[in-house]
């Protein structure tokens, strides 16, 4: 398959569906999001979250799991998420792939023997700690408190470290929540050749 996929790896609130939605909205020929199929429930107030998940219940992902419909999979804050092969066989055959992914589902992906596509993991950092607190606010509002940012925080750096753990990256972006991370993502790409102009 001559088709690319780029996962993008990074915590809760980085910015990895920004990215998406910026690379996709711009190159709809050249690219489509690989929704993640997920047990979590849809956020509400937010429309958009059909369009890079699909949820199901957690006995409906084991037993697709269990059918063999799973690519990868993980367990990670309560909840299921995984990458179908359908999904992932679909996109790549119309177009370059472009998805976010845990550690564990990238690792899974980056050390699988005889797929029949080359895939580029690209790790997303915050440039520093306000990047993470910023991306945070936007997201929840007030609807968390103190303590809930505190442990939102402690979670996306261990979702860094264990990023760190298991891969080692073909790039890695330090997240600055501006249009710079879009340019530094295009220019990995065309690297890769992949034809944006």
């Amino acid at each position: 398959m001559k088709n690319k996929l780029f996962i993008l790896c990074g915590p809760r609130a980085i910015g990895g569906t920004y990215l998406i939605e910026k690379i996709v909205g711009e190159y709809p020929r050249v690219f489509r999001e690989i929704s993640s199929t997920t047990t979590r429930p849809p956020r509400p107030n937010n429309p958009n979250d059909a369009r890079h998940y699909r949820f199901l219940t957690k006995n409906g992902f084991i037993a697709r799991h269990e059918n063999g419909e799973f690519l990868e999979y993980d367990f990670h804050q309560n909840d299921y998420y995984g990458t179908r092969v359908s999904d992932l066989e679909n996109v790549l055959c119309a177009s370059h792939g472009i998805m976010k992914m845990t550690p564990k589902g990238a690792c899974t992906i980056a050390n699988s023997v005889g797929l029949h596509f080359q895939s580029f993991v690209i790790f997303l950092e915050p440039q520093n700690d306000d990047i993470l607190v910023r991306n945070m606010n936007r997201r929840f509002g007030t609807a968390k408190t103190k303590e809930q940012y505190k442990n939102e925080l402690l979670r996306a750096y261990d979702f860094l470290f264990e990023m760190k753990r298991l891969l080692v990256p073909d790039y890695t972006i330090a997240m600055t929540g501006t249009s710079q991370d879009v340019k530094f993502l295009k220019a990995f790409m065309r690297g890769e050749s992949i034809a944006l102009d």
